[in-house]
């Protein structure tokens, strides 16, 4: 073993173990077809006698009207408290990665307050069920949520890319009066600041296994962007303003990608690609279908997989903990849709077919 091995392996040997244990609690296929087969009640009582679900779900209230708001909030503190305690078992460039990573939830509730602005609307977003990364988050969001403006709301965030990129973008979102300009410019900045500057902070494995990790990713969502785009017949410059310039395994192929001339002409291109496997079951579905409306989950599914095959093999590096944070995420999602479904008693079979494995 190299000496760079042998100080990673002191590195990350507790963190390893850890979360090794952990994986092997993650719920299987057995365990969502019981919580599926059973009664709201008794699903809730299975989660109440699981160590990771305990403490966060013990004060569910069944008779409440927001029992779907308390259940949501409750599988997203379970993954909050238990993600910031690993992060801190991490070397201090991983733990830094992350905690910038995870910055992708506070976009999100960013992005639904600019749609709120967007559309005028008065009533106060509620940050009770949502996954907020840390209290300082939490302080800044709440006073993101008063304000009446986008130019406010760029004054009121702390990270300067944020704000250079909302105000950048002001421009062109009044021109056109497009909320997405300014919700697509913060993608693009949030996934340059990784790229280029977090990234390259990262000691030799974590490096190469990050770059692999959100390469991939910032490679699905450009994909994303353009068949959905052109199912909507959006021209190609449209269409060039909203991806992420940044390509990991499609450096060669995205301006065949960007210029096909139709739905049908992307799909060729891509099945030519790395991304081969993805591009057919997209296809097969939208043949099936008529529409790309499986897109997302079909991405999620093959970002999961793709995961587990970078995670292969040697453990010591930071992707053991970013690969389990994807995978725990997928199992609240998972669980979310099968407690929604059951107080809205939607059918079983529909459910079945919305859910993710990632065991």
């Amino acid at each position: 073993m190299a000496f760079h091995q042998i100080r990673e392996a002191k590195d990350y040997s507790f963190i390893n173990a850890r979360i090794k244990a952990r994986r092997s609690q993650l719920l299987s296929t057995s365990d969502y077809e019981h919580i599926l087969g059973i009664s709201l009640e008794d699903g809730i009582s299975v989660l109440l006698n699981h160590p990771r679900y305990h403490d966060a779900f013990e004060d569910i209230s069944y008779q409440s009207s927001q029992l779907s708001l308390m259940i949501e909030k409750s599988l997203n503190d379970s993954i909050e408290v238990e993600i910031h305690s690993l992060i801190k078992n991490l070397p201090n460039t991983d733990q830094e990665f992350l905690l910038f990573y995870l910055k992708k939830n506070y976009l999100k509730i960013i992005e639904d307050i600019l749609h709120k602005l967007h559309n005028s609307d008065t009533k106060p977003l509620d940050l009770t069920n949502r996954y907020i990364t840390s209290p300082e988050e939490r302080v800044e969001l709440i006073h993101a949520t008063q304000v009446t403006s986008i130019e406010e709301l760029a004054e009121t965030v702390s990270e300067k890319w944020l704000r250079k990129a909302i105000l950048s973008s002001l421009d062109k979102y009044n021109e056109t009066q497009n909320i997405l300009e300014i919700v697509y410019r913060i993608e693009r900045a949030f996934y340059d600041e990784l790229w280029r500057e977090k990234i390259g902070n990262l000691k030799r494995m974590s490096k190469s296994i990050a770059e692999k990790v959100i390469g991939i990713e910032i490679d699905l969502n450009n994909i994303n962007i353009v068949l959905r785009q052109k199912a909507m017949h959006k021209i190609v410059s449209s269409i060039d303003s909203l991806v992420i310039p940044l390509y990991y395994r499609l450096k060669s192929d995205f301006d065949d990608l960007l210029n096909a001339p139709s739905l049908a002409s992307a799909f060729s291109v891509l099945e030519s690609t790395y991304y081969v496997d993805f591009a057919r079951k997209v296809h097969n579905s939208y043949t099936m279908k008529n529409t790309i409306e499986m897109l997302e989950q079909i991405q999620q599914e093959y970002f999961l997989q793709s995961l587990t095959s970078i995670m292969a093999g040697y453990p010591f590096h930071l992707g053991i903990l970013l690969s389990y944070y994807h995978y725990r995420k997928q199992e609240v999602e998972n669980l979310r849709i099968i407690f929604e479904s059951k107080i809205k008693d939607i059918d079983i079979e529909f459910t079945r077919n919305l859910l993710i494995y990632s065991k």
